[in-house]
């Protein structure tokens, strides 16, 4: 196992990662739902660690139920974690109250969800859409305008700003859907399987689209997302399993040298297959082979 940090292959990658600031940090973070008399308790999140750098395309994977529509629910202002840290910029979010919750949703964060109806309203045109989150903060018409061309050239689509959702395509609804959340000039955008609806086609050219906003605007991203296309990019890639962070790495995996994490507080977070293989083991051995290389031997066991 390489202690050495893997080198980065995409886009936005060209600085020296351990030089970029860390804006999004989390530490045992913990999510809980219970039902109304807190009988049934369900732990969605069990001590999650991350840090995001600034600037950042990041990309959360797992199973369905491992807590990733928790955690982005959480980095939307959506959900306050029932204990840990949720640092975005300077500022722990967990610790906010409901009025503060509000004003971060509505000026520092932006959101694509799956679902084309979550983000746009049917009834208005793309341009009325784009204007919504303005108005809620109160933008001069003026300003409003002139951002809301601003952001259709952006996506590239100042030619269909009066039409509604139901005369756009596809690819052009979660173009439409990302220029609402940019909007706000936010700090980050939280986007939950931006193409999970797309033809493969489709798809392509939205991740396209995004690399662009990113180079262009510097916002960091983090995303949830099966689509191997993205994975592929080259972005951090941070595996949940079970509300905890089990792996991070940086396009597909090497199947000889298996990615792991190692959270804050030292412990091990090792890929879910490792883990039904040695559970309850006790006597795994961690073994330095030299400055960068260390190995991870199982007694009695051919494989290390």
């Amino acid at each position: 196992m390489s202690t050495s940090s893997p080198t980065a292959q995409g886009k936005n990658f060209s600085l020296i990662e351990d030089k970029k600031k860390i804006f999004i940090e989390c530490r045992d973070l913990i999510k809980i739902y219970a039902d109304e008399k807190n009988r049934v308790r369900v732990p969605a999140l069990r001590g999650l660690e991350m840090q995001i750098t600034q600037g950042e395309i990041s990309l959360v994977v797992g199973p369905s139920g491992s807590g990733k529509s928790t955690l982005l629910n959480i980095l939307a202002g959506n959900l306050l974690p029932s204990a840990g840290l949720v640092r975005v910029g300077d500022t722990d979010i967990a610790k906010f109250s409901r009025s503060k919750m509000v004003d971060y949703r509505k000026r520092r964060v932006g959101v694509v969800w799956q679902l084309p109806q979550m983000n746009l309203i049917w009834e208005l045109s793309a341009s009325q859409n784009i204007q919504v989150p303005m108005r809620i903060l109160g933008m001069p018409r003026e300003e409003r305008m002139a951002r809301t061309r601003e952001l259709l050239e952006e996506v590239e689509l100042l030619d269909r700003a009066h039409h509604k959702p139901t005369q756009l395509s596809g690819g052009e609804i979660q173009r439409i859907s990302l220029a609402v959340a940019l909007a706000n000039r936010p700090e980050l955008v939280v986007l939950d399987e931006p193409t999970g609806e797309l033809d493969s086609q489709t798809s392509g050219k939205i991740i396209d689209f995004l690399e662009k906003v990113n180079r262009d605007l510097g916002i960091t991203m983090i995303l949830a997302t099966h689509d191997r296309r993205l994975m592929a990019r080259g972005y951090r890639t941070m595996l949940l399993v079970d509300g905890r962070i089990t792996s991070v790495r940086r396009g597909f995996v090497n199947p000889e040298k298996i990615p792991v994490f190692v959270d804050a507080f030292g412990a091990l977070q090792i890929p879910l297959n490792l883990r039904e293989r040695f559970q309850s083991r006790e006597d795994i051995i961690l073994s330095r082979e030299s400055e960068e290389v260390y190995k991870i031997f199982v007694p009695e066991d051919e494989e290390h």
